[in-house]
């Protein structure tokens, strides 16, 4: 429960009129700064969020860009963190940038390829494992069965075919095993 405490209190950007009304923002790094004679660390995070439109009855993903204050220099670009407005107006740097948030927290660290949910590893949209169990598939049914040379092109079909009945069989007996 403690892990997810920061879920509870997070509130979609979607029920504002702004984004800029919201406790808390989820966004992305796309740029990082230093500022000041201390160097502190600054990002501009770009924050989406859907906007209702009256006309077409949709929500349309708009985004807005703000510059956060990282001042555990955390974030790199890339980095969707959490963001939420700074308490006091006036910033400890005088800045140009109107710097008006701080980072909270680095929700999905850029480069990391563990799925936060499942805790799988995964490329692009799809897991490893089932992209494992797939080459696995192509390798048992299509290239074993060509490997034998006495075998006529007909006879290696029907070895194909009988070994992807066997697999569905056993696939179907594993949910039924689940169920």
């Amino acid at each position: 429960m403690v892990q997810t405490k920061w879920l509870e209190t997070l509130k979609l950007a979607s029920n504002f009129k702004t984004a800029k009304d919201a406790e808390m923002l989820l966004g992305l790094v796309v740029q990082l700064s230093r500022i000041g004679l201390k160097r502190t660390s600054i990002g501009k995070i770009k924050c989406p969020w859907n906007k209702f439109d009256d006309w077409t009855k949709k929500y349309w993903v708009e985004s807005e860009y703000f510059w956060a204050y990282d001042q555990k220099s955390l974030i790199k670009q890339g980095d969707w963190v959490i963001i939420k407005p700074m308490l006091h107006v006036d910033s400890p740097i005088k800045s140009i940038r109107p710097i008006t948030h701080e980072v909270e927290k680095v929700v999905f660290p850029f480069g990391n390829r563990v799925d936060p949910v499942t805790k799988k590893l995964a490329y692009e949209l799809k897991f490893a494992d089932d992209i494992e169990f797939k080459r696995n598939l192509i390798v048992d049914v299509i290239e074993k069965p060509f490997e034998e040379d006495s075998l006529l092109f007909d006879q290696k079909r029907e070895l194909q075919a009988q070994k992807i009945k066997e697999l569905k069989s056993k696939d179907l007996s594993k949910s039924e095993d689940n169920n």
